[in-house]
């Protein structure tokens, strides 16, 4: 099935995103705050696919985003043609999706020291 592929290909992707300065445990753990049980998708908020898009659009804008405020436009931005399938279940996108985004944004910030480091 192509449609389950691109949902476990694009679950991986979202997990190798973090995993440069996050655990394991705490990926698992953000994961499923958002879509409760990996091993069930009828359970899931945004599945895996979608929320890849969203990621990418929102790390599209990264390197014009200042501070909180700019960041909360960006995600209300990606997010406004998200439909929750449950109340509340947008607020938990967006905290996913900071989270990623922080955890993106740092990567790129390590290697970059890493780079700077190399060249001492």
């Amino acid at each position: 099935n192509k449609r389950y592929d691109m949902e476990q290909l694009c679950r991986l992707i979202n997990m190798n995103i973090l995993k440069g300065t996050m655990p394991l445990e705490k990926i698992v753990h953000l994961m499923t705050y958002l879509n409760g049980r990996l091993d069930d998708e009828g359970d899931d908020l945004v599945d895996d696919t979608q929320l890849f898009i969203y990621f990418v659009r929102l790390a599209a804008r990264a390197r014009y985003i200042g501070g909180d405020q700019t960041w909360d436009d960006a995600l209300a931005e990606v997010t406004a043609s998200y439909v929750e399938p449950v109340p509340g279940a947008r607020e938990k996108l967006i905290k996913v999706l900071k989270v990623m985004l922080t955890v993106w944004c740092a990567n790129m910030l390590k290697q970059q020291a890493e780079a700077m480091i190399a060249q001492l």
